[in-house]
């Protein structure tokens, strides 16, 4: 779709690069954070340690929230990267959004404590890891953005595959709950909570299609 030499968007800005790479750190560390509080979840209910995982991620998201305001106005109080700046404040936002929406499915665990058969354990599982590795592509992307364009359509083509996958197993499973004899206000229940995680790799999408126009963008 493109190709474009390496460079670094960055030039003298190191600052504002190891900022931005700390925000894209937050958003590894979220992906590490949400597949453990599901596993814990699924294993042990609302036990001290899926409680101070919930946790942890609330706090990275916080953190991530101040960080992003902190990007925001490095480059427009000090004029960096001018040609560049509208782009990369909006993928700093696409970031950020897939961040909340870890710590939004979190909150719903924690205030909604869901009963989850164990039938589909295995499925929430599967369909958890394939969103966060969908969303850890994403970030290799991402950082790819500030310094080597080359790299950015594999990983690309990697997140929209995941995500197609992702969209496969939130299907069967929710054809599966829906098929059960389950009661209707417990099957919807539990859609909801495949719909949350499965949310999350289509973010992951919605990131990388606009990261696909600003290398673009460069290009021309």
């Amino acid at each position: 779709m493109f190709s474009i030499a390496s460079f670094s968007i960055f030039k003298k800005t190191e600052n504002l690069q190891n900022k931005i790479d700390i925000f894209h750190d937050k958003l590894s560390d979220s992906s590490i954070l949400f597949k453990r509080m599901v596993s814990t979840y699924l294993n042990n209910g609302s036990s001290k340690e899926f409680l101070e995982t919930s946790k942890e991620l609330h706090r990275i998201e916080k953190s991530a929230d101040t960080l992003q305001r902190n990007i925001q106005e490095r480059l427009y109080r000090h004029n960096l990267i001018p040609d560049s700046r509208a782009d990369v404040l909006k993928l700093i936002g696409y970031i950020d959004e897939i961040i909340n929406v870890y710590n939004s499915s979190a909150y719903k665990f924690t205030n909604e404590e869901p009963e989850i058969p164990e039938e589909y354990h295995k499925d929430i599982l599967d369909l958890c890891n394939i969103v966060t590795s969908c969303v850890d592509n994403t970030a290799i992307a991402s950082r790819a953005f500030f310094r080597d364009f080359n790299i950015i359509r594999d990983y690309s083509n990697k997140v929209q595959t995941l995500e197609t996958e992702a969209d496969k197993i939130a299907s069967k499973l929710k054809k599966e709950i829906f098929s059960s004899n389950l009661p209707l206000a417990n099957k919807m229940h539990l859609k909801g909570f495949v719909d949350a995680i499965d949310c999350i790799a289509d973010k992951s999408e919605d990131t990388i299609d606009n990261l696909a126009i600003f290398a673009i963008k460069r290009d021309i």
